[in-house]
């Protein structure tokens, strides 16, 4: 489960002209000394942004809800094994 809980991150793949998407785009532009630059191509094309925003967040949950489902199996196996391995002895 804690597999869940732990942030994704990428590296930003963002380029000048291009709409932010990700606070990782944030910070590289702003490095590039382009934020200004990047903040008027993200409120030229709010559709692209979005999209992209959109892909990027629901690969995340994909992810996530993996990891949660391989530790709800493990948790099962688990609420199963330890009580026979208990009347076993």
């Amino acid at each position: 489960m804690l597999m869940a809980v732990l942030p994704r991150y990428r590296a930003s793949t963002w380029s000048p002209g291009a709409p932010l998407t990700y606070f990782a785009d944030i910070r590289r532009a702003a490095r590039q000394h382009r934020l200004a630059e990047a903040l008027d191509a993200t409120e030229s094309a709010p559709a692209a942004a979005l999209v992209t925003a959109l892909v990027e967040t629901s690969r995340i949950a994909v992810r996530k809800h993996q990891w949660i489902r391989v530790g709800l199996l493990a948790y099962s196996v688990g609420a199963v094994l330890l009580p026979a391995s208990l009347l076993l002895g």
